[in-house]
């Protein structure tokens, strides 16, 4: 008995494919053109939050962070205990807040404030198992905490072709703080 050699073709499953608003890197860009550049995101975005003020269609500039480096700033030690007493904390939360929702139900203040209790207790010890459990499973040779950030060199204006002449002209006429005009290069 003979088998097929190739194996039928099917859709791809809607879970796999990608979302269709999410633009490439290449889509996002292609047909801008970058106008102006700012050493950081707050001159930036200041500068379009002004030309909005002003009454320009800025639904046709896009911010574009360049040269992006990744930044972890280590926080501190991260111990089973450091890990169980985070968990604590957040189980605690999670209890109040069930408590809270099952408690609106109470027929007296009493009952309410037996299930805030037994919430919020209940909620920290299950926190602090899980969290110890966390940190043994999935942290033990790491031993930090930290937060990552990514962060631009600089940021520049992008527009289409057609319109990078009208928003030059709009930023000369606002003049915003720390702004280099580019001469229509792709700096990015």
């Amino acid at each position: 008995m003979a088998y097929p050699t190739t194996r039928p073709t099917l859709p791809p499953a809607p879970w796999r494919t990608p979302p269709t608003h999410v633009p490439s890197q290449e889509a996002a860009l292609s047909g801008t053109w970058p106008v102006a550049s700012f050493p950081d995101y707050d001159g930036a975005a200041d500068a379009v939050a002004r030309l909005a003020g002003a009454g320009f269609p800025i639904e046709h500039i896009t911010i574009v962070g360049c040269d992006l480096r990744l930044v972890e700033e280590v926080t501190g030690r991260m111990t089973s205990g450091r890990s169980a007493l985070m968990g604590a904390v957040s189980g605690a939360w999670i209890g109040a807040l069930i408590a809270v929702l099952v408690g609106i139900f109470a027929s007296s203040f009493g009952t309410f404030a037996g299930l805030l209790f037994w919430g919020i207790l209940l909620g920290a010890v299950f926190g602090a198992l899980l969290g110890g459990l966390a940190f043994v499973i999935f942290d033990r040779g790491r031993g930090f905490t930290s937060q990552r950030l990514v962060v631009a060199r600089r940021y520049d204006l992008h527009t289409p072709r057609d319109r990078a002449d009208d928003l030059r002209e709009a930023l000369m006429a606002h003049r915003p703080a720390q702004m280099q005009l580019i001469d229509g290069h792709p700096a990015c």
